[in-house]
């Protein structure tokens, strides 16, 4: 008989402690201030070519981000056109 009863005491505890915890998500919701919802950031769309593939692929991005990805791939441009004309690397004549 003792089983049973450990199990009943321990399904009190349990019933009590979430009565309880209940009880002090309900206090904190209430007196929390409001917090500003953040704008989310308008999502810019391109169709990009993909070598391979005859079908388009729809890429989007914030503005922020298709600046930086711009300005990196004008980067790369820039370094492999110098590579292939021998400007890097002090060539010269």
């Amino acid at each position: 008989m003792l089983r049973p009863v450990s199990i009943l005491f321990c399904l009190a505890a349990l019933a009590s402690t979430g009565a309880a915890s209940a009880q002090d998500n309900s206090a904190a919701t209430s007196v929390a201030p409001a917090t500003p919802v953040p704008v989310k950031e308008k999502k810019i769309c391109r169709t990009e070519e993909t070598t391979g593939s005859m079908m388009p692929h729809r890429t989007c991005y914030t503005k922020a981000q298709w600046v930086t990805i711009d300005g990196q791939n004008k980067a790369n441009v820039n370094s492999l056109r110098d590579s292939m004309h021998g400007h890097s690397g002090g060539g010269g004549g």
